[in-house]
C-alpha cells in the first residue's frame, strides 16, 4: 500500500493529492520474502481463495493509529473468507517506517506486502526489491489510466488503492461578506497569488487568506510542475529542482510575509497537519 505522507494545505484553500499501492517484495533470490508473495498476488486476482494450500503473509504498513485498526480489520475480514490465509501484520510510525524497511532492504528479507511511497518506489524497482504485479487481472477495479500512469518501464510494481484528486476548498459565505472574488475553476498561480492579495486587504487582521506555502516541498511541486518544469524528483533517485523557479516561488512567500499575507511563523506553527481541532486563524465554517 501507498499514502502519500502529507497533504498540501492553506487557510481558505487547501490542496490535496495523494495515491496508495500495494507491492510485494522480494528475496535476494528474485522470489517473495517468505514464498508467499506470489499466493498473495494471485489471491487479489482471486486465485488463492480458491486454494486449500495454507498461506501466511507478512505485511507492513506505516500510519496513525486509525489506519492500523482499519487495515487490521480488513485483514481478519479476508481471513475469514480465505481461511487457508493468514497475516503476520508490522505496523509503525512514518520514520520508524522507513528505517525498517532500509535495514530489511539491505538483507534481502523485506515482508510479503508493503506499503510502498510514490517518492521511493521507482527506486526499490530499480533495485529489484519489487515484484512485478502486471499480470493481476485489474479491470472494473482500478481505472486503466491510472494503471498506465503508475507503470515503471512497462511493468506494474503497486497495485493503486485510491486515488485522490487535487483541488481547493473555501468558505464561499464568508469571502463573498468580504467581498472577495471567488476562486474560478483552470486558476492559475498568478490568480492564486492575486487572490491572497485581495482577500488580505479585505480579511480582518486576524485571519489571513492562505498558509505559508513556502515551507512544503508538496506546494512547491504543484507550483513547478504546472510550469512543465517535471516533477521535483525522477526516476525515484535524482531531484528535479529548477533553479529559477524555486526562487521566484520563495521570494513571493518571502514578501507575502513582509505584507501579512500569510500567518506569521509562530501562528504557521501551530497548525498542526490534518489536526481536526479548528486554529483560530482559520475562518469560521
Amino acid at each position: 500500500m501507498n499514502v502519500g505522507k502529507k497533504w498540501g494545505k492553506a487557510v481558505s484553500v487547501v490542496s490535496l493529492a495523494a495515491w496508495m499501492a500495494l507491492a510485494a517484495g522480494c528475496s535476494s533470490s528474485g522470489q517473495s520474502g517468505s514464498g508467499a508473495s506470489d499466493a498473495g498476488a494471485k489471491s487479489d486476482a482471486g486465485d488463492t481463495g480458491k486454494s486449500n494450500k495454507a498461506v501466511n503473509l507478512k505485511m507492513m504498513w506505516w500510519g496513525p493509529d486509525a489506519r492500523h485498526q482499519a487495515t487490521l480489520k480488513a485483514l481478519d475480514l479476508y481471513t475469514k473468507q480465505n481461511p487457508n490465509v493468514k497475516f503476520t501484520p508490522e505496523y509503525l510510525a512514518w520514520d520508524g517506517y522507513w528505517t525498517k524497511l532500509t535495514t530489511l532492504a539491505a538483507s534481502k528479507s523485506m515482508t510479503d506486502v508493503l506499503q510502498m511511497d510514490g517518492a521511493y518506489i521507482q527506486d526499490y524497482a530499480k533495485r529489484g526489491l519489487l515484484e512485478d504485479l502486471s499480470s493481476i487481472d485489474l479491470k472494473g477495479i482500478v481505472d486503466p489510466k491510472i494503471i498506465e500512469n503508475l507503470k515503471i518501464n512497462g511493468k506494474l510494481y503497486g497495485i493503486p488503492l485510491a486515488h485522490n484528486g487535487a483541488g481547493i476548498a473555501y468558505n464561499k459565505v464568508e469571502l463573498e461578506a468580504a467581498g472577495i472574488k471567488l476562486p474560478f475553476k483552470d486558476w492559475t498561480w498568478d490568480d492564486y497569488f492575486a487572490f491572497a492579495k485581495e482577500a488580505r486587504q479585505k480579511l480582518p487582521k486576524d485571519k489571513y487568506p492562505i498558509s505559508d506555502g513556502s515551507s512544503g516541498w508538496d506546494s512547491y511541486q504543484f507550483y513547478q510542475t504546472s510550469y512543465g518544469k517535471g516533477p521535483m524528483m525522477v526516476d525515484g533517485t535524482k531531484f528535479n529542482l529548477d533553479k529559477d523557479l524555486w526562487y521566484k516561488y520563495q521570494q513571493t512567500y518571502a514578501q507575502f510575509r513582509k505584507d501579512g499575507v500569510v500567518p506569521p511563523a509562530e501562528v504557521q506553527a501551530a497548525f498542526k497537519e490534518n489536526d481536526p481541532r479548528p486554529t483560530r486563524w482559520l475562518p469560521a465554517q
